[in-house]
């Protein structure tokens, strides 16, 4: 999560969306923890630190 902030109309919590694989979908779905969604979600950031979605990837993380 990107975080929050107030404003007068309410809280606002910003969220990232990123592109996965069907293979990462599938080992996420095997055990759908946070702990699993942080795990892929560092070993993503090595390559890409900004999460980046790129429609053209190849490479798979797990």
């Amino acid at each position: 999560m990107l975080g929050g902030i107030d404003t007068p109309n309410g809280r606002v919590e910003f969220l990232q969306m990123v592109g996965i694989t069907q293979r990462e979908l599938d080992w996420l779905r095997e055990d759908p923890t946070t702990q699993r969604v942080e795990r892929l979600i560092n070993i993503m950031r090595k390559d890409n630190p900004l999460l980046i979605t790129d429609l053209n990837r190849t490479k798979e993380y797990v």
